[in-house]
């Protein structure tokens, strides 16, 4: 704007009580106006006000808030050297937990032992089984006051419920190593439920953002 215009006592009022509600106001910049005139009134540069309203993004009161970011696979133990696994390397939830860290936040990151770690500062938990997963998921939840929970974890959709080797029923869970010389193996598997449909059931805060991520395959990008 002209910079009388600018400078006029009702803009100035208008500034000032915008101010007092706790509006926050950009200075404008000084040089030559569309009008011809120059001084004070001339359009901010957009890049300042970009960063101006990044840094008040980045440093906002809710950037202290608490994220809970669930990463890698689910290990079910067959015995104490062989498993089952969900593949997962963790990366993307590492990336997503660097991420939040940057912005400010109080980033909980929940994580199989193999998964990658984030390079920010974060808290950090491990989990190894489904059970695993899923108490310390709930122990977290319950205890904390967390605003948003990303949950990247593989989750296996099966656990080990029974052992037959050699048709010889073995005590589950196994504390020692089978022996390789079993020519026949059998391992049932049961059902597990979906952990992130107990999530918001096991919130402290009963307001918490859910995201999710599900991985599929065989899709036929044709159709």
């Amino acid at each position: 704007m002209n910079t009388k215009m600018y400078n006029h006592p009702a803009t100035k009022k208008s500034m000032e009580t915008l101010s007092r509600w706790g509006t926050k106001l950009l200075d404008t910049d000084s040089g030559y106006l569309a009008c011809g005139d120059e001084g004070e009134g001339k359009l901010l540069d957009p890049d300042k006000i970009f960063m101006a309203v990044e840094n008040e993004l980045i440093n906002s009161d809710k950037n202290n808030l608490s994220v809970l970011i669930t990463s890698g696979g689910t290990r079910e133990n067959i015995d104490n050297v062989r498993y089952i696994s969900n593949m997962s390397s963790g990366k993307t939830a590492a990336a997503i937990a660097d991420h939040f860290v940057s912005r400010n936040y109080n980033v909980t990151y929940l994580h199989s032992e193999d998964a990658a770690i984030p390079s920010g500062t974060c808290s950090k938990v491990t989990y190894n089984s489904f059970n695993d997963l899923n108490e310390a998921v709930n122990k977290l939840l319950s205890k904390n006051d967390f605003y948003a929970v990303i949950h990247l974890a593989a989750v296996s959709d099966y656990s080990i419920s029974e052992i037959e080797a050699d048709g010889k029923s073995e005590e589950y869970p196994l504390k020692l190593k089978l022996s390789s010389e079993i020519s026949e193996l059998k391992l049932t598997l049961k059902s597990n439920f979906k952990i992130i449909d107990r999530l918001k059931d096991y919130s402290k805060n009963k307001e918490l953002i859910l995201v999710g991520f599900k991985l599929v395959s065989g899709i036929d990008n044709n159709k």
